[in-house]
């Protein structure tokens, strides 16, 4: 009876808890740099695109949101989303390579720094 009890807490508890989950609020602050100078690129496209987990069965991304900024002066931008696991994103800059990266999300603050070739 014991081995039974525990078997279906167990169960129950594994069901209810799951690996992968969202993070609320996600605030994105970043700073694009040139790779060579580490200088401020300026007026580069960041396309950003935040995966989301959502009420997924199967832990697979149930949705993403895509937003676009450019950089300021310093070379820095910022996003926010309302949920995400998962960042995609691609920088766009004259002169520069076009450059694809990739991040989890797994804090409210998502800091990010990038340099382009």
């Amino acid at each position: 009876m014991k081995f039974s009890t525990l078997f279906v807490l167990t169960l129950t508890f594994l069901s209810l808890w799951r690996c992968a989950s969202d993070v609320d609020d996600v605030e994105v602050n970043g700073v694009v740099l040139d790779g060579k100078t580490n200088l401020p690129v300026h007026n580069a496209t960041i396309n950003m695109e935040c995966w989301y987990y959502g009420n997924s069965p199967d832990e697979s991304y149930e949705g993403s949101v895509i937003k676009s900024v450019k950089t300021n002066r310093d070379g820095t931008y910022q996003l926010t989303f309302s949920k995400g696991a998962f960042l995609s994103f691609t920088i766009n800059a004259y002169t520069y390579e076009d450059q694809d990266f990739g991040e989890y999300v797994n804090t409210e603050e998502v800091n990010l720094t990038t340099r382009l070739k």
